[in-house]
């Protein structure tokens, strides 16, 4: 019986089919090109990826360098104390108080001798930067300065002090200086640069065979992130303007244009307004459509670029409340998505409208829009049938608004007084 297991056994491996190199099968091509199609697949959705992370990463460190400026300023401006009017002058250089009496009213209304409770503007840096570039110009005291004759608009005012067209000191003041440059040179390591007496930049440490230009002043920066500030009466319905509280925000551009609005070079004005008609009911912002009527030579498509993320400036009128007369509200929102921009002829905008206008739909986040605000013009300028009307002020590269509520106080020397 043992012998005959064993050879069984032994029949069994003989009869069993040996498995070799030659009987195994390959891919065939159509596997082989599913491979490739999916690694192709696959490698495009981690460029995608990496792409798409970069764009997120700078995004981000754009919001957090904004926030870190704006917040900075907030503090720059009660610690130095710029709300206090006796250090407030016209871009001529004229005080804006006749006198250095805190009890003289503020001349900030539209009209001659106008009283506080209008808004009104800090902005040393671009009064200084145009007043190099270009000199005194008609309305560089309103802002915006696109059409002062058509548009809403507020007092632009500097400060004294330094003489107002000082663009080197106030832009020491309000830039922000801590995006250092270094030089990325042949050497292992790259050098800060530093500003020197007589020269723009100088790399430090100094090697051997450089002779020094200057002492070093301070480190050099980029400039990138600039602010300047507006002042607003909050609309409290039945508070006299005298009474009123105040909106202080400071608003931060991430490269900001500094042209004038002439200037043959600019594609489109640094600062423009376009009618605003809200398509709901103005909570939380909501759902605008922008529309622009281009002047000779003018781009509107350039006009009414805003991007996502951005910030613009809605301007509309608060009912009067005897015995104050109307005054205008301006309001800050955040720009949520922006739609296409539709232009005459090749880009029809599909609701009809006015055919030499350009027009773009905006979804905004900020404060309840009061609808009785809007501009009591009373004709419908864009044709869509809608008979009130907001404006908007575009202005490019706006990263960031960081607003505090300010209360008049004649005590405080970082508040201006009340009337």
């Amino acid at each position: 019986m043992q012998l005959r297991w064993s050879s069984r056994r032994a029949m069994s491996k003989r009869g069993r089919p040996r498995v070799g190199p030659a009987t195994r099968h390959g891919f065939n091509l159509l596997e082989v090109l599913i491979a490739m199609f999916v690694l192709t697949i696959g490698m495009l959705g981690v460029a995608a990826a990496v792409s798409m992370g970069n764009f997120l990463a700078v995004r981000a460190l754009i919001a957090d360098r904004a926030a870190a400026v704006g917040r900075n300023a907030l503090a720059e401006v009660r610690a130095r104390e710029m709300l206090d009017p006796r250090g407030w002058t016209a871009p001529d250089g004229t005080p804006v108080l006749p006198i250095n009496d805190l009890d003289a009213p503020l001349p900030l209304g539209d009209a001659p001798g106008g009283k506080a409770g209008e808004a009104f503007c800090i902005d040393p840096l671009y009064i200084a930067w145009t007043l190099q570039a270009n000199g005194l110009q008609p309305h560089l005291d309103r802002f915006p300065f696109y059409d002062p004759n058509t548009m809403l608009t507020m007092s632009r005012v500097t400060l004294n002090w330094a003489p107002p067209d000082s663009a080197d000191y106030f832009g020491r003041l309000f830039r922000a200086e801590d995006d250092l440059l270094f030089e990325n040179a042949a050497l292992s390591r790259p050098r800060m640069l530093f500003r020197a007496a007589g020269v723009n930049a100088v790399p430090l440490p100094a090697m051997a065979w450089e002779s020094p230009p200057g002492p070093p002043l301070r480190a050099d920066c980029q400039g990138l992130y600039s602010w300047m500030v507006t002042v607003v009466p909050m609309a409290a319905p039945g508070v006299p303007a005298r009474n009123q509280k105040y909106a202080v925000s400071v608003v931060v551009f991430r490269n900001r244009d500094m042209t004038w609005r002439d200037d043959p070079t600019a594609e489109a004005p640094a600062e423009r307004a376009a009618t605003v008609n809200f398509l709901g009911q103005g909570i939380g912002g909501g759902d605008v459509r922008l529309s622009f009527n281009p002047q000779a030579g003018q781009d509107g498509f350039a006009a009414l670029d805003v991007a996502e993320g951005q910030w613009l400036l809605l301007g509309g009128m608060l009912p009067s409340n005897p015995p104050d007369p109307p005054r205008k509200v301006f309001v800050w929102y955040r720009v949520l998505s922006a739609g296409e921009t539709y232009g005459p002829a090749t880009h029809p905008h599909p609701f009809g409208g006015d055919s030499a206008r350009y027009y773009r739909e905006l979804t905004l986040a900020g404060p309840d829009w009061n609808l009785n605000w809007n501009a009591p013009g009373g004709t419908d300028s864009d044709g869509d049938g809608i008979l009130l009307e907001a404006q908007a002020v575009i202005l490019p590269n706006v990263y960031g608004v960081y607003t505090e509520t300010v209360e008049p106080d004649r005590s405080a020397p970082w508040s201006f007084r009340r009337q």
